[in-house]
């Protein structure tokens, strides 16, 4: 499995799903966005990872990326590929499925801790602790 991440600030990483992918022996890949790497042709990959950053995706006047990423995105969605989509990684999932996304009241950066109900988790996301 060809699993391609994409990466919009330099502190972040993908956290414990490095390690699940290892694990699997599945390949990653990954784009910068913040060094302003090019997306890759989707026939490279089966997954999309799609992570947290500073921006949100209503912001494309000041991050012209943006656009750029969203139609990425809808090429892969159109391609049916798997996609799990972290933080702004949601925030682009929803903007490009047709969703409004707009400011939240409080800011949130990191990772926190969630409860999973995995009796309805689709079977990707499966490997995902309960806590």
């Amino acid at each position: 499995m060809n699993i391609h991440c994409i990466i919009h600030e330099k502190y972040e990483g993908i956290g414990c799903i490095h390690t699940w992918i290892r694990n699997k022996n599945h390949s990653v890949t990954f784009t910068k966005v913040y060094d302003e790497e090019p997306f890759p042709d989707t026939s490279q990959f089966d997954w999309l990872i799609i992570m947290g950053g500073s921006m949100s995706v209503y912001e494309e006047d000041k991050y012209p990326v943006i656009k750029i990423e969203k139609e990425f995105i809808g090429k892969c969605i159109h391609e049916n590929k798997t996609i799990l989509g972290i933080c702004l990684g949601a925030q682009f999932l929803a903007a490009v499925l047709g969703s409004k996304v707009y400011p939240g009241k409080e800011r949130e950066i990191g990772w926190f801790p969630i409860l999973i109900n995995k009796e309805n988790l689709p079977l990707p996301l499966r490997f995902i602790p309960e806590n």
